[in-house]
């Protein structure tokens, strides 16, 4: 091929490096090129060096600078990511109540054990008829108001990865998902959606991911929709979306996430008390089934030898003041908390008001459950524990916040006027009963999904 020269330029013939025509001009920019990048760098250096000489206030003319250590660089070590912390919220999840029935919008938070979860392609139930009939075997929770099978409803559910109550790698350090069921109906004196007593408290096996997932789900949609921390109470997404017309998608996913988790299958253990009336006395009876495959099995009471536990006293919408309960003759367990709830117990200021504070104690340690698993202390104490730090606080005087529990630093929500109100984690009426002990269970299991950091 002949070259022309209409114009100089380089060119590379394929597959040799010799040059067929330079240009000048690219030549010098090539080289001012070079002497730039080596001039910048020496440029770089002397910059530094007259800055700290400039700074040192030497500026004579036949001065030079004294020589300067040369910089060490290091990479620094990136922040690390907190984790943005779960609240009591995240794994404890109160379901606000409906104004009317019936149930059946699709959008309806509350779950009912008879309906069939093949609805969502699951072919079982959150509780069979059978399984109640067996815990149950009178067929209702409370025989003055509708507490059939139909009239349940899991009104919350609580999440736990065992640390709450029992050490990490013990026997009983088992992830459950828990359910609180209990009878709604219609009052017929206001026409509203309102909770029977009495309640079924299912335990339902669960893994570590399922409790981890799901809780970070809940945790997720808080944070995206803004939603501080808060008392804990009716949860803040379900109750915003009830008072949407035609409801959210938050509540509809829940139920669809929960529903896997719900099969009677899983149910490990079934506490239940129910509620009737004896005369003019109110009664509440306590029991405890445990699985063993398809089998349900009555078992004592926690830290006693008696398969059931009766308690009676006042009428549980009283005021708290003139409500009392009493327990049942026979030994108690750990930390008893009978003396405060008693109807005998002592006026204010008498000389033996002041014996009481021990019970007071008690009862704090009760509400602790850094200090009582479910295992160490029985139903009726436990559920009374509440009532009983209510009167020791408002009849005698006592200090929550200078003991060794809880206290009055887990911020909730709770309506509950009685000490006979024994609900834990659920309703009684429309009132939203929840108890310290509860709301601290959920404050730790929190806590120690943050410090897992998910």
């Amino acid at each position: 091929m002949q070259l022309t020269k209409r114009a100089p330029r380089t060119e590379r013939n394929p597959g040799t490096s010799r040059t067929k025509a330079n240009h000048p001009n690219r030549l010098r920019l090539a080289a001012f090129a070079m002497l730039l990048l080596s001039g910048s760098a020496a440029m770089g250096c002397a910059l530094d060096t007259n800055d700290a000489y400039f700074l040192g206030g030497r500026e004579s003319a036949g001065a030079k600078p004294a020589p300067q250590p040369k910089p060490t660089t290091s990479t620094p070590t990136p922040p690390t990511r907190k984790p943005n912390p779960f609240v009591a919220s995240d794994v404890a999840i109160l379901f606000p109540l409906p104004d009317t029935l019936p149930f059946g919008d699709p959008s309806e938070s509350l779950v009912a054990p008879s309906e069939p979860l093949d609805r969502f392609n699951i072919a079982a139930t959150v509780v069979s008829r059978t399984t109640f009939a067996r815990v149950v075997p009178k067929g209702s929770l409370d025989p003055e108001v509708p507490s059939t099978f139909d009239d349940l409803r899991i009104v919350a559910v609580r999440l736990d990865g065992c640390a709450v109550s029992y050490p990490q790698g013990s026997s009983d350090c088992k992830p459950e998902l828990r359910a609180v069921v209990q009878g709604v109906h219609t009052d017929p004196q206001t026409g509203l959606a309102t909770v029977s007593d009495g309640a079924l408290h299912i335990s339902y096996s669960a893994s570590v991911g399922e409790i981890t997932n799901l809780a970070s789900w809940v945790r997720s949609e808080r944070l995206a929709r803004s939603l501080e921390d808060r008392p804990l109470g009716v949860h803040p997404i379900l109750e915003s979306e009830r008072l949407a017309p035609s409801g959210g998608p938050f509540a509809t996913v829940l139920r669809a996430r929960l529903k896997p988790m719900l099969a009677d299958s899983r149910i490990s253990k079934i506490t239940v008390y129910d509620h009737e009336n004896d005369a003019a006395v109110h009664q509440w009876t306590f029991s405890v089934f445990s699985r063993t495959g398809a089998l349900y099995q009555q078992v004592p009471i926690p830290t006693l030898t008696v398969l059931s536990q009766v308690v009676k006293g006042t009428d549980p919408h009283a005021l708290l003041e003139e409500s009392f309960a009493s327990l049942p003759a026979g030994p108690g367990g750990k930390d008893p908390v009978a003396g405060l709830v008693a109807e005998d117990r002592p006026a204010p200021k008498s000389s033996d008001a002041m014996a009481l504070g021990r019970v007071f104690e008690s009862a704090i340690r009760v509400e602790n459950p850094a200090a009582h698993t479910g295992k160490s202390t029985d139903c009726v104490n436990c559920h009374l524990a509440e009532g009983a730090r209510r009167i020791g606080e408002s009849r005698y005087g006592f200090n929550a916040s200078s003991t060794n529990g809880f206290g009055a630093q887990v911020p909730h929500r709770d309506d509950r006027t009685s000490l006979t109100n024994l609900h834990a984690f659920g309703y009684l009426g429309r009132e939203v009963s929840i108890m310290q002990r509860a709301a601290a269970e959920a404050t730790v299991t929190a806590k120690q999904l943050t410090s897992s950091g998910i």
